[in-house]
């Protein structure tokens, strides 16, 4: 079966590549990251690849582990990705009020929009002044404010940044008080942000009984295999134990992505 491994293998590179560039375009649909996708799918396919090398050489070459290895590679590199996309999306949404008082208070105080936007820029940092940037960027190459606040949008698709590019089009075509509708929509947020704080606290307990519940399988697996090693290495070095394990994983993503579902609250 040896033989087989080096057209498996490219056959998971090719697979790997293909979901992570989907996966990737569906969470950041902005054209300028062609670059950094192009660099984590790198990652990915080496990913699968050393995993599925390392256990070949390890495991003599068994091709089933060789196959489980690059599989859990891939949707761990997948998994990391994404949570760096969420993280940068949590971390813009807790910058993104202040940055919005600031231009409020700037718009109060007689400021243009444009000289509002450079100071959130300057002074805010993180998430905020790399996206308010590049809003200021197409602004600068003489694209008009509603178009600018449309591929804010599309680069940044969330609820507040919709809200706030909306609030600018309408401005842009119809004119007002622009400061007046920015801060109504500051004290919106300001209220669904305290609602989604206060669902988490109430919700804490459940979401800690789901982690507690999916981790306690690798607890035990990890103390039988301290306790009795030759009693779980069956699982490993067995054609039928690999298919149990590989069985009991899916099992266990499906669960623990059915019980992340019943614990997670929309505010």
């Amino acid at each position: 079966m040896t033989e087989w491994l080096p057209i498996l293998l490219a056959l998971i590179a090719a697979a790997s590549a293909g979901a992570f560039l989907y996966v990737t375009r569906r969470s950041d649909p902005n054209p300028v990251a062609d670059l950094e996708q192009a660099k984590s799918a790198a990652w990915l396919i080496g990913a699968a690849l050393l995993a599925a090398a390392l256990v070949t050489v390890f495991s003599d070459g068994n091709v089933a582990l060789a196959a489980i290895a690059a599989l859990v590679a891939v949707l761990a590199v997948l998994q990391w990705r994404l949570y760096r996309k969420r993280t940068y999306d949590a971390a813009f949404s807790r910058q993104f009020l202040p940055a919005l008082e600031v231009i409020v208070r700037g718009l109060q105080s007689g400021m243009p929009l444009l000289s509002a936007l450079q100071v959130v820029q300057k002074e805010i940092g993180g998430p905020v002044s790399v996206e308010f940037k590049r809003l200021l960027d197409d602004l600068s190459l003489g694209i008009p404010m509603s178009q600018a606040a449309e591929r804010f949008t599309a680069r940044m698709p969330a609820r507040e940044v919709v809200f706030f590019a909306h609030v600018i089009a309408v401005q842009h075509r119809t004119g007002g008080r622009l400061s007046e509708a920015l801060s109504n929509l500051a004290d919106t947020l300001r209220a669904q942000q305290h609602f989604a704080q206060r669902v988490r606290t109430l919700s804490q307990e459940a979401r800690s009984s789901a982690v507690i519940i999916g981790a306690i399988p690798l607890f035990v697996a990890f103390g039988l295999f301290l306790l009795s090693p030759s009693y779980i290495t069956v699982l490993f070095t067995t054609g039928t134990g690999q298919i149990v394990v590989l069985l009991c994983c899916l099992w266990m993503g499906a669960g623990a992505y059915i019980m992340k579902r019943m614990v997670q609250i929309d505010a």
